[in-house]
């Protein structure tokens, strides 16, 4: 039996050192797949930003180009307004320019108007004074011409009776002499 106390434990340290073994083989191995396995997630997981990197690269590439277009076009519509405002107000100030001429003008033509219809209306007045002169002369004319028909009735008259008078003074001439 003492055999046993001493044989008894080294068989147990045998069985226990290939257990031990097995076990430590199984945990190194196991450690080893976690290292592994940690490796790769760590390699994946760098993959994995690499192309999230390169993905937000492009995103950022495209997204700046998409901006500067944005921008251009921004630029362009700016430019566009800018130069469509500024043709408005030409438009404008051209609009108001022609409405003040032809205000002047309108002005200018009514105070012409005004002067002209005072001139007709003098012309007025002096037709009026021209026809009373005209009547008055008319009237006049046919006095005067009566005036004168009658005046050739009365030199008729009087040469009529100086044709009379002489050939009386002639016939008591004539019977003077007869008589004489």
């Amino acid at each position: 039996m003492k055999k046993a106390y001493f044989i008894v434990p080294i068989v147990g340290c045998i069985i226990f050192t290939f257990f031990y073994l097995q076990t430590l083989s199984q945990l190194e191995a196991r450690e080893k797949a976690k290292k592994e396995a940690a490796a790769a997630a760590r390699e994946e997981k760098r993959m994995n930003e690499i192309f999230e990197r390169e993905k937000a690269y492009e995103e950022a590439v495209k997204l700046q180009a998409r901006r500067k277009k944005e921008k251009e076009a921004k630029e362009a519509k700016e430019k566009a307004e800018k130069e469509q405002l500024l043709a408005l107000r030409d438009e404008r100030d051209k609009a108001f320019r022609e409405r003040d001429r032809q205000y002047k003008a309108a002005t200018r033509l009514s105070d012409e108007v005004k002067i002209e219809e005072e001139a007709i209306s003098k012309l007025k007045a002096e037709i009026a004074t021209q026809k009373g002169d005209i009547d008055f002369l008319k009237t006049y004319v046919k006095k005067a011409q009566e005036n004168q028909k009658s005046f050739e009735q009365v030199l008729t008259k009087i040469d009529a009776a100086e044709k009379a008078a002489a050939e009386a003074a002639r016939a008591a001439a004539d019977a003077a002499k007869k008589n004489s």
